[in-house]
């Protein structure tokens, strides 16, 4: 019963830890994205706001699957001490989600985005397609 606790005690710092990191990570690549001119700003941001909100949705699935599994079977699968903090570990979540995201809407209003160059382009035969 002992390991069993500790087990689900660094499952439950891993889902924190990504909750919190998550958001953090994510920033990185989807300015990349944006200053490579990969994306747009405005299609950033939405994927943005969708893989950074990816832990805390994880993490709510994951429970109701257990507490699912937990009503079918009888067998006690989620710690009691997950199961009462389990609100405050969403809206946390969702406070570091909703940080996150207004610092990415500072930081995606504060980038350069190049220019795409106009180039002519040729056909095989020779003749410019480019106007």
């Amino acid at each position: 019963m002992q390991t069993e606790a500790i087990m689900w005690q660094w499952i439950y710092i891993a889902f924190l830890l990504a909750i919190l990191a998550g958001p953090i990570v994510a920033i990185g690549v989807a300015l990349r994205r944006i200053r490579g001119g990969f994306v747009g700003r405005l299609k950033g941001f939405v994927l943005y706001g969708l893989v950074a909100l990816s832990p805390t949705v994880l993490y709510v699935a994951l429970f109701f699957a257990l507490v699912g599994i937990e009503e079918l079977t009888g067998a006690p699968l989620i710690a009691e001490e997950i199961g009462r903090s389990f609100l405050l570990v969403v809206a946390f979540g969702l406070a570091i989600w909703l940080l996150a995201l207004v610092a990415f809407a500072v930081a995606v209003g504060r980038v350069n985005i190049p220019e795409k160059s106009h180039t002519k382009t040729t056909s095989a035969g020779g003749a410019d397609t480019a106007p």
